[in-house]
């Protein structure tokens, strides 16, 4: 639970600290341009994109591909991955935060019951899953192209990844409504009583 509260209090301090959510952001933006940079560098050397990137991956692309890598394919994904590491994390934080700051802005009741119990720290599940799909890749290009329980286990930690993701985007965007609700109703109660 330690683990859970510190992320949590991180996420709330970026939430209520604007030039730190602007670092947050940027450093963000400047990871997802990395990730495509090295995403295409990886490319250029393979002809494919990186298993990371392939949304649509099957076991049978998984084997076609690796007969593919080289060594140079092999340091080129290390780069790809060196970047995908930190993707995600800020990727995470970014969202995590804009999370904390709209449920409090705009639900501030659900806001002390999702604090109250540390469930901001949910923001950074898709980051772990992504990290463990980086791990099975990771082994499965250098140790064990053969293993088909590492390619089992990068789909579903992707599967997993793209499911977190989609469920935290969904999330930030009906909080989005949310805020963008309460901020109108402020503003003609504003109008009214002024």
């Amino acid at each position: 639970m330690k683990i859970a509260a510190r992320l949590q209090s991180l996420l709330i301090r970026i939430s209520r600290t604007p030039l730190l959510f602007l670092g947050v952001m940027i450093t963000f933006g400047l990871s997802a341009a990395a990730l495509a940079w090295s995403g295409a560098q990886f490319k250029a050397v393979t002809g494919h994109e990186p298993f990371d990137l392939q949304n649509g991956l099957t076991r049978a692309d998984i084997a076609a591909q690796l007969a593919d890598y080289t060594p140079a394919s092999r340091q080129a994904y290390a780069l790809f991955a060196a970047v995908d590491f930190a993707f995600p994390l800020l990727g995470s934080l970014f969202l995590g935060g804009l999370i904390a700051f709209l449920l409090r802005n705009a639900l501030p009741s659900v806001y002390a019951w999702v604090t109250a119990r540390r469930l901001l720290a949910l923001a950074l599940v898709p980051a772990l899953f992504d990290w463990a799909e980086n791990v099975a890749a990771l082994l499965l290009i250098n140790l064990a192209p053969g293993s088909d329980a590492l390619a089992t286990a990068l789909l579903i930690f992707k599967q997993l990844k793209l499911i977190s993701l989609a469920a935290t985007q969904v999330v930030v965007g009906l909080l989005l409504v949310a805020w963008l609700i309460r901020l109108a109703q402020r503003g003609l109660h504003q109008l009214r009583s002024g």
